[in-house]
């Protein structure tokens, strides 16, 4: 049985994608997680990344912007400095924005109630380097965007696998 719903649909524009590395300092603070027994960066087991995609029409019009980080969310101060930095690249329009975090628990939360926390004084500086790198590859990609055309496609699925994770001892 084909877990495709609906006949794929495809859009022809250009595009642009752009990746930065944004792995925190060692030392800084990343407590995450309920169970660690520490609350500070003690080494780097994978970079952080920040990926940019910028999405064009091909005949000219708004561009969208779309913002993938490494981190567990995209909200408070995070939010701020960004919104802040990339809404300049897409005219203001928070529309033609769309930040997501991919909840890693491999990154901090960098509230600022955190910062006064063993290694949150690193936090501030961490979140501005961030954004100026960012900022940098989203600017890149959308130098990418005017010069690469580009095919998306797309469909609507299911999987029923784990669907019921309810044991039944009938």
């Amino acid at each position: 049985m084909s877990t495709l719903e609906s006949t794929p649909a495809a859009a022809s524009l250009r595009a642009g994608i752009q990746r930065c590395d944004i792995t925190p300092p060692v030392g800084m603070y990343a407590r995450t997680w309920g169970a660690a027994d520490h609350d500070q960066a003690e080494g780097v087991h994978l970079p952080i990344t920040a990926t940019a995609i910028a999405l064009l029409p091909r005949e000219g019009g708004e561009s969208r912007l779309l913002l993938a980080v490494d981190w567990p969310g995209v909200w408070d101060v995070s939010n701020e400095l960004l919104s802040s930095a990339l809404l300049p690249l897409v005219d203001g329009d928070q529309s033609r924005l769309l930040m997501m975090g991919s909840h890693t628990h491999g990154a901090g939360l960098y509230y600022r109630d955190r910062w006064e926390l063993p290694g949150g004084d690193l936090i501030p500086a961490y979140l501005e380097q961030s954004r100026d790198s960012i900022l940098a590859a989203a600017k890149e990609a959308l130098v990418q965007a005017e010069k690469t055309d580009a095919t998306i496609t797309w469909a609507y699925g299911r999987c029923s696998l784990a669907s019921n994770r309810d044991v039944n001892e009938s």
